[in-house]
C-alpha cells in the first residue's frame, strides 16, 4: 500500500473518484452488517462458528445440503429467508446514486441479502448468488423468494410442484465452484476499470482474489477496519468505511462528465 496515512489516502481517493470514468465497487459483509444482517461467521470471523453443534463449514457444504436439507433449511429460515427484515443502509443508497449519476459503472457483491436491489441497483453482479431465485434440482423450474420463503419459515422443505424434487436456493455453497457465467461477467468489471473500491473484507477464496489481481495496482482501494486478503494488492487502505463513504457522497452524486 502506498498510502499509510489515512488523511492523505482519503484525499487521493477523492481525486481518483473525480477522475475515474469507469469505477467498479465491490461490497463484502461489512456493508450488510450496517443493516443489521447477522454474520453467521462470528465470533471467529470465518465459517467455523457452530450452529446447534454443527460447524458452519459443514452445514453450508453442498454434500451436507444433499444429505440433510431439512437441517440446512432450518438454519436458513432465520438467515437466508428472513432478508425482508432488513433495510438498505446509506452505503447501499449511495452506491445506487452513484450508478444513476454514472460515477459507478459496476457493483459487484459477495453478499446474498438482496439489499443492493432494494436500494435501486437493478443488476449487481452477485458472486455468491442470492435467495431471490431458487430452482428445482431435477427439472430446473425456478421459484421466486416470495414463493419459497413462506414455506421455509413454516419449517418445511420447499419442493417442486411439478416433479416433487427438492428446491435449492441460488446461493453458492462453500464447496461449490464459482458460477462461471457470473465470473465471466465480473472479469471485465475488474480488469477494465479505472478505479476499484472494495468495501469490507472479501472472502479469501482464490477465484475472488484472482479477480482483484486483474486490477491495476494503482487503482485498487480497500475500505476495511481489519486486515483483508487483498491488502497487499491495494494502492490505498482506509479503515473507516462509513466515514470515507460520507466523504465521497458529493463526488458520487455529481453527474459523470461526458
Amino acid at each position: 500500500m502506498d498510502y499509510k496515512n489515512q488523511a492523505e489516502g482519503l484525499e487521493k481517493l477523492k481525486e481518483l473518484v473525480e477522475n475515474s470514468k469507469n469505477t467498479s465497487v465491490y461490497t463484502a459483509f461489512e456493508v450488510s452488517r450496517l443493516s443489521g444482517v447477522p454474520d453467521y461467521r462470528l465470533p471467529h470471523g470465518n465459517e467455523t462458528s457452530p450452529w446447534q453443534g454443527i460447524q458452519m463449514d459443514r452445514l453450508l457444504s453442498w454434500d451436507y445440503f444433499i444429505s440433510r436439507p431439512e437441517v440446512v433449511y432450518a438454519w436458513a429460515r432465520d438467515m437466508w429467508f428472513s432478508m425482508e427484515d432488513y433495510e438498505p443502509n446509506r452505503i447501499h443508497t449511495l452506491l445506487s446514486e452513484g450508478m444513476q449519476s454514472g460515477r459507478i459503472k459496476n457493483v459487484i457483491t459477495e453478499n446474498i441479502d438482496m439489499l443492493l436491489q432494494r436500494a435501486g441497483i437493478g443488476n449487481p453482479l452477485e458472486l455468491k448468488g442470492s435467495p431471490y431465485l431458487s430452482y428445482c434440482m431435477k427439472c430446473g423450474k425456478p421459484f421466486l423468494y416470495t414463493k419459497v420463503a413462506p414455506v421455509v419459515k413454516e419449517g418445511e422443505i420447499p419442493y417442486c410442484d411439478l416433479c416433487g424434487t427438492i428446491v435449492r436456493p441460488s446461493i453458492l455453497f462453500i464447496d461449490e465452484p464459482m458460477n462461471k457465467p457470473i465470473m465471466k461477467k465480473a472479469i471485465p468489471a475488474f480488469s477494465f476499470c479505472n478505479l476499484c473500491i472494495v468495501i469490507g473484507s472479501p472472502t479469501p477464496r482464490k477465484e475472488i482474489i484472482d479477480l482483484f489481481k486483474t486490477v491495476r495496482k494503482d487503482k485498487l482501494v480497500v475500505l476495511s477496519p481489519r486486515e483483508t486478503c487483498i491488502d497487499d494488492l491495494a494502492f490505498i487502505k482506509l479503515n473507516d468505511i462509513e466515514g470515507v463513504m460520507r466523504e465521497l457522497e458529493t463526488s458520487f452524486r455529481k453527474p459523470q462528465p461526458v
